[in-house]
């Protein structure tokens, strides 16, 4: 069967705003005559009003051809550019549906494809081939999205906190806060069943925005200079709008920025490096701190890392709970260790569980402890009675 592909570019008002309209006709006229080369001789290449592009891709094409077709898109479309006075990429998102011979229209074939590309768009990824229930799972993703949003206004989340130790002294020195969902009927439900899904919808944001806001307001009961980590996902960092929430925080409670650790995964170097970086660099220059939390298990790379706007790593607790049985993870935690000192970072590892595993990443050089050893997250009210962070 032929194929119907929609192709988009990714981000054009950043594009926009970071070179100018001008600049973008520039760019999406580079990007059409990419996909034209990308395009066989008997291929079909439609520009739309919008700026999306169709193509209809002619013959007989398995579902591996159309992996290997997208594929050769993507590296085509992401070499970068110069003809606007400095180096530019064109990252994409694209779409693909299978063309039913004779039983199949050209409209529903481009719906479906753009079906396909919101997918792609939704879940940050770069292509998505179109199956039926593809749909069933976009109307499922709203639905719960509508959830989140009534459960946000009725105010049925709670921050629970892990508390963070030195690894030297053993004392209190911060905490990490962990959203919790506590619905009406009373279970409490982990963001391991709610955050992956979160983090695709838009709701990710207002809910982030909550989750600094009611941090910050924590860490202002709290005696002595204690922080607070935040996890903020990438999706939450696509605009400005959490580095205001922060500020104006901040400056409500009256907590030094000091106080605030953001924590960011290693996925924020899949996405839009320079604009990611560029907002942590924005938190930074309040003084809110940034960890790299999970250090070790996705993206890792000394060219991104050299120039990461951050303060802190945090090792991934896969390798500090497998010390015990293997060297080879004890020497990775080391080679961490020494990497983040070479960049004047301190160290903070967790799933800490006994003694034997603490001591062992205090001689490491590690800074800052956290693991089910010193307690599990709490409550707030039970956390500052255990740690004793009330006056």
């Amino acid at each position: 069967m032929s194929v119907v592909a929609t192709i988009e570019v990714n981000d054009p008002d950043r594009l926009i705003a970071q070179h100018g309209s001008e600049s973008y006709k520039l760019l999406h006229s580079e990007l059409q005559s990419r996909v034209r080369s990308w395009a066989r001789n008997n291929d079909q290449v439609v520009i739309e009003r919008s700026g999306r592009i169709s193509v209809l891709l002619r013959g007989d094409l398995s579902h591996g051809q159309v992996n290997l077709a997208a594929n050769k898109l993507l590296r085509l479309s992401n070499a970068a550019y110069e003809g606007v006075g400095e180096s530019v990429k064109l990252p994409i998102n694209a779409g693909f549906t299978y063309v039913a011979t004779g039983a199949d229209t050209k409209e529903a074939a481009v719906a479906r494809a753009a079906t396909a590309l919101s997918h792609a768009k939704r879940h940050n990824q770069p292509f998505c081939i179109y199956s039926p229930d593809l749909i069933e799972h976009a109307v499922n993703e709203v639905e719960f999205g509508n959830k989140l949003n009534t459960a946000l206004t009725r105010g049925e989340f709670v921050l629970f906190f892990q508390p963070k130790m030195n690894a030297v002294y053993r004392n209190f020195v911060g905490a990490e806060a962990l959203i919790r969902w506590l619905p009406s009927e009373g279970k409490i439900i982990s963001p391991n069943e709610f955050m992956g899904i979160a983090e695709r919808l838009p709701v990710i944001r207002p809910l982030t925005a909550w989750i600094a806001k009611s941090a910050i307001a924590q860490c202002a009961r709290w005696q002595g200079d204690a922080s607070v980590s935040i996890n903020v996902p990438p999706s939450a960092l696509q605009d400005d709008a959490l580095h205001f929430t922060i500020k104006d925080a901040l400056a409500l409670y009256d907590v030094e920025p000091k106080r605030l650790i953001v924590e960011v995964t290693e996925s924020i170097m899949s996405d839009d490096q320079q604009a990611m970086f560029e907002r942590l660099s924005r938190l930074r220059a309040l003084g809110v701190r940034v960890s790299l939390d999970d250090f070790g298990t996705g993206y890792s790379s000394l060219a991104y890392f050299r120039s990461l706007p951050a303060d802190e790593l945090k090792i991934d607790q896969v390798f500090v709970r497998a010390m015990k049985q293997s060297a080879m993870d004890t020497a990775i935690v080391k080679t961490i260790v020494q990497l983040a000192k070479n960049f004047s970072l301190s160290v903070v590892a967790e799933g800490v569980e006994d003694e034997e595993c603490a001591d062992a990443l205090r001689d490491l050089g590690c800074d800052i402890l956290q693991g089910y050893f010193f307690d599990k997250p709490l409550p707030a009210a039970e956390f500052e009675k255990r740690h004793h962070l009330r006056a």
